[in-house]
């Protein structure tokens, strides 16, 4: 059940040692809105009676101001994985290599990779969970993004992902509130597959606004559609509704595809430090369809979406109001 390791920074100084893991006793409860429910936060030396500490850990010793990459020693617990990577307890970094060369190779640009390893049986499991290109530091467009006030700004957030201008998209296509089922979301999730099949053959792209996780495998947790149908899609705003507030969706499998593709990812709360949206102008603009559940606007002017992905804030502006920014 010790899955993940993260030691703080100050370690050494306020002698803090501790790792995250997932609880795997209570699968009863499970699926559950919040993220963090199965979330434990325990002390290295739980890590180290589980076994778990001896592939990747070493001992500081103040006695004598040295790291000693075995737990055969009294002292402070690292984890530093130099088992692993000093002593080849498994060849991990030889296997990352070989993968990350044959990758690269087929995607024809460089790649980064997501895994998990079994050091609970011999010899130790390796898996390939996802691969994805990389996104370079080298291809960080310079945004600058003000969010100190709300004129000419449809929606903005102080929580988004990807980088970059955009301004050319006049299509939005939005989960209406007021008619919003968190009982319907595979319906909703067919609705926008049929929009946007029909704004793919037109070659438009568009910007997709819902409540919840986009692409969740809970359907009670949000929209979940696939790519297939929202391909068409170049930025996602991820709202809360009063009456259905979910942890944000980014971090998931379907999150960084998104992100891998540039596809612009925001997150909007309920509470004024968690974003905005204008939904009132968004809902008294004429629609070009709708469905029972989907509103499709079609502008006449461009709306303008900057991101800062330094500082992860994004805005979107109404058409003609990008000055205001």
């Amino acid at each position: 059940s010790l899955l993940q390791f993260a030691t703080s920074e100050d370690m050494l100084a306020n002698s803090q040692r501790e790792f995250f893991a997932l609880d795997m006793s209570r699968s009863h409860v499970f699926p559950t809105p919040d993220a963090n429910a199965n979330l434990l936060r325990l002390g290295l030396d739980t890590a180290e009676a589980d076994g778990t500490l001896a592939h990747v850990g070493s001992v500081y010793s103040a006695q004598n101001d040295r790291v000693y990459d075995s737990l055969n020693h009294p002292g402070t617990r690292l984890v530093t994985f130099a088992p692993i990577l000093k002593y080849d307890r498994m060849p991990l970094a030889e296997i990352l290599c070989e993968l990350l060369d044959l990758f690269r190779s087929a995607m024809a640009c460089p790649v980064e990779i997501e895994f998990a390893v079994d050091l609970g049986v011999r010899p130790a499991g390796f898996g390939l969970l996802q691969i994805r290109p990389l996104i370079s530091d080298e291809e960080m467009e310079d945004v600058a993004v003000d969010l100190s006030h709300r004129d000419g700004v449809a929606c903005f957030s102080p929580s988004a992902m990807g980088n970059g201008r955009m301004g050319h998209i006049r299509d939005i296509v939005y989960v209406k509130p007021s008619t919003f089922d968190s009982a319907c979301t595979r319906e909703i999730a067919a609705e926008l597959g049929a929009i946007n099949n029909q704004l793919r053959q037109e070659g438009q792209p568009s910007i997709l606004i819902g409540p919840g996780r986009w692409g969740s495998a809970d359907p009670w947790l949000g929209i979940p559609v696939n790519w297939d149908q929202i391909s068409s899609v170049r930025l996602i705003v991820e709202t809360a509704l009063p009456d259905f507030v979910i942890a944000p969706s980014q971090g998931t499998h379907f999150f960084q595809n998104l992100t891998s593709l540039r596809v612009g990812y925001f997150t909007i709360g309920l509470q004024p430090h968690e974003g905005y949206i204008d939904w009132d102008w968004l809902t008294r603009l004429p629609v070009a369809q709708e469905t029972r559940f989907v509103g499709h606007v079609r502008l006449d002017e461009p709306v303008v979406v900057k991101i800062d992905g330094r500082t992860r804030r994004g805005v979107m502006f109404k058409p003609g109001h990008e000055q205001c920014g």
